[in-house]
């Protein structure tokens, strides 16, 4: 029974667990404009997106001494996913960093997610959001339809 049981706790445990992810809530900001400053808090830049450009994949990078660098070679690499949650404003930004090792056969796996990267990504994608509302235009936001 208690084995039953600690399963039973494993599973849940498990299945609730989190990927790594660093998120920002309740961002009252234009679709356009988070999906300009999530594309520019990228590492190297972006590799790929989904159709309506609410998901964000970076190129694959490695840190070196705090910076990014080109994974190209590499027997580990990583590579961030940034996700726009919500139909309509308040949005929610969550950021996912991937570390992928490579296996003799030379094919990439997931080994783990990096926390630590996503957050340094979350706070760039702050300090950005913060900076505009600094420089923030009320024209530049404004609809007539």
């Amino acid at each position: 029974m208690r084995s039953l049981i600690a399963l039973l706790s494993l599973v849940l445990v498990t299945g609730c667990a989190t990927r790594g992810a660093s998120s920002i809530k309740n961002l009252s900001i234009s679709i356009q404009e988070l999906q300009r400053v999530a594309t520019d808090a990228l590492p190297l830049g972006k590799r790929g997106q989904s159709q309506n450009e609410r998901e964000l994949t970076s190129e694959y990078f490695i840190e070196k001494d705090g910076e990014y660098e080109s994974a190209r070679g590499s027997k580990i690499r990583k590579y961030a996913q940034i996700l726009i949650l919500g139909d309509r404003r308040p949005y929610t930004i969550e950021v996912t960093v991937a570390v992928e090792a490579r296996d003799a056969g030379g094919e990439y796996s997931l080994v783990k997610y990096d926390q630590g990267v996503a957050r340094v990504i979350t706070r760039r994608i702050q300090n950005a959001l913060h900076k505009r509302r600094e420089d923030r235009n009320i024209i530049d936001d404004f609809r007539v339809f």
